[in-house]
């Protein structure tokens, strides 16, 4: 019981303070854990352990081959002991390489950024051998999108909501909402990179256009099925709203984006006006985004296909 495991999904085991059992006279433990029933009420599994029991199996265990860590703590009342388990090692090492991946997207950003004023790699102060780069300030633009998505999902996967929801509930529209999640996330990549063409290039704005309408509808459909068919399952639900409300607002955003610009770059010496709408409209694109992150990461996580 201390190696409880569900779907490869650790969860808290609260253990009650030492007892001597009076059957068997040894000494032992008391370990509960809450559970959702399929009626959607709480319910509490506990057994009484013997402390010897405990030992017998611990001795017999591998930890390199099993991966993964356990700890005993008191809490302030004394009252109550609990143990906690390290995720899998696999799953672990899987963050610790996005974490990874991460800090490398924050150096590479940073050089970007000044290679994007610089046009390069130069230590002259000559105009001529600073003129900005295009082709880099689209880079740079569609990286710090990229980078976005890739915290939010780190910060997802790390919270305490995460570690503590309950295993995976099958569902039958499961299926159908992660493929419909990972086509948006893919589709809204394409559309950052083509909006920072168009808006420092003004290049391939019929293309931007329709691959929006894309988006609008997968997102539409994405965002109604997790408001719909999750509803009352936290963060999904919200999650959803969310998105169906960000759609909105950024289609909003697109047509009085193309209608102050009217198809120009947004570069040298724009109004006030393009600047404001461009740059919002970039920022609901990241938001959308960031949205679709964490909706398709907590679908997969609260449930699975039958």
């Amino acid at each position: 019981m201390i190696y409880y495991n569900s779907n490869n999904k650790f969860r808290r085991i609260t253990l009650r303070f030492f007892f001597i059992f009076s059957i068997t006279n040894e000494p032992g433990i008391t370990a509960s854990v809450a559970y959702k029933t399929p009626s959607g009420t709480t319910e509490i599994l506990a057994f009484n352990i013997l402390l010897a029991d405990i030992l017998k199996f611990t001795e017999k265990e591998d930890a390199e081959s099993l991966g993964v860590v356990f700890a005993l703590f008191r809490h302030p009342d004394g009252e109550d002991l609990e143990v906690l388990a390290e995720r899998p090692d696999d799953e672990r090492r899987l963050v610790h390489r996005f974490a990874t991946l991460a800090v490398g997207l924050v150096v590479i950003q940073g050089v970007l950024g000044g290679m994007r004023v610089t046009g390069g790699f130069t230590l002259s102060t000559s105009e001529a051998d600073m003129a900005p780069s295009i082709a880099l300030a689209v880079t740079h633009g569609v990286m710090g999108q990229v980078f976005l998505g890739l915290i939010v999902g780190l910060a997802v996967v790390t919270s305490t909501a995460w570690l503590e929801a309950p295993a995976a509930e099958k569902k039958t529209s499961a299926g159908m909402d992660r493929i419909l999640q990972m086509w948006l996330v893919a589709a809204l990549l394409l559309q950052l990179v083509l909006g920072a063409v168009q808006r420092h290039m003004a290049q391939g704005l019929i293309i931007h256009i329709s691959l929006a309408a894309v988006v609008v509808m997968i997102a539409v459909m994405a965002g109604a099925r997790a408001w719909g068919l999750y509803h009352g399952v936290r963060p999904v639900q919200q999650l959803g709203q969310l998105l169906m409300a960000g759609v909105a607002v950024q289609v909003t955003l697109g047509i009085a984006a193309l209608a102050v610009t009217q198809g120009r770059a947004v570069v040298g010496a724009p109004t006030t006006l393009e600047v404001t709408i461009a740059t919002a409209h970039q920022a609901t694109g990241a938001f959308l985004l960031a949205l679709s992150v964490a909706l398709l990461l907590w679908t997969r996580r609260l449930f699975e296909p039958e």
